[in-house]
């Protein structure tokens, strides 16, 4: 994968996680309208639009209900173990954690939002992408085999198993353009890697 082109990724991985790890509030909404049309460019997602008269109290029940409230009728639980294994902390959380550790990747130093740090879950959705845009980077930095190597495997046995699946979900279950968009982005952005590493 070409320097470049990972930094991009890398760039683009972590506004997506940064839009799970946190509820929505003016700076975050605004920066993510401002960044869509390039995001949807680079990852060939044209059919993305945001609508610029939804609220700030919509966007935030949206992001309440699609992932704290169990029953909104539209919840998705934002981990992998829940998605995978139908269990919150169960044998893929560890492995996550596992993974975390032999990369020397800390996600408690991750900017959350308080509901977020306190479950301290590492198969988040926003934590693992936030992973994958810190081995982007580091791929990008050293282009060696280790880091090709660790990348290729983390997206292999995680974000790569259920990521586009959840994007698609959410973009499904979403009341706003907002979140739609990233959903679809969610599922864009595992295509365009899972292209790149074929």
């Amino acid at each position: 994968m070409k320097q470049e082109s990972s930094l991009t990724l890398a760039r683009i991985a972590d506004i997506l996680a940064s839009l799970y790890l946190h509820s929505p509030d003016e700076t975050l909404v605004a920066a993510f309208r401002e960044v869509a049309p390039a995001l949807a460019a680079e990852l060939d997602a044209q059919d993305v639009r945001l609508d610029a008269a939804e609220t700030l109290e919509a966007l935030k029940q949206d992001y309440d209900e699609l992932f704290f409230v169990p029953v909104s009728g539209r919840y998705l639980p934002p981990f992998e173990s829940a998605q995978r294994a139908r269990r919150l902390w169960g044998p893929l959380t560890h492995q996550v954690a596992q993974f975390y550790e032999s990369i020397a990747f800390d996600y408690t130093a991750l900017s959350v939002s308080e509901h977020w740090a306190q479950l301290d879950i590492p198969d988040h959705i926003g934590v693992e992408l936030a992973c994958l845009s810190a081995l982007l980077q580091t791929q990008a930095a050293q282009s060696d085999a280790a880091a090709e190597q660790a990348l290729d495997f983390f997206i292999r046995q995680h974000p790569g198993r259920w990521l586009p699946d959840f994007g698609r979900k959410v973009a499904q279950n979403a009341e706003t353009a907002f979140y739609g968009a990233l959903g679809r982005f969610t599922t864009a952005l595992m295509q365009n890697m899972a292209q790149r590493l074929s």
